[in-house]
């Protein structure tokens, strides 16, 4: 990956996280609920992360069913 393509992704991916810790915050405010922006921020790591996770594998197990269709597998 070029440099400045692989700055382009982490700054996507800052932007992203940002956002969703700023989501949960306001939410947490909306709700009257406790919540701290360290706890946010690290709610959203973890939601990225398990979506991010979640995402790879419904497109890996997409691949491999299209591989058994046409009988390559």
């Amino acid at each position: 990956m070029k440099r400045r393509h692989w700055w382009t992704v982490l700054g996507q991916w800052i932007a992203w996280w940002a956002l969703v810790t700023a989501a949960f915050w306001l939410l947490g405010k909306v709700l009257d609920q406790p919540t701290s922006l360290i706890g946010c921020a690290a709610s959203a790591v973890l939601v990225i992360a398990v979506g991010e996770f979640g995402d790879r594998l419904r497109r890996r197990w997409a691949t491999i069913r299209t591989v058994k269709q046409r009988g390559h597998y």
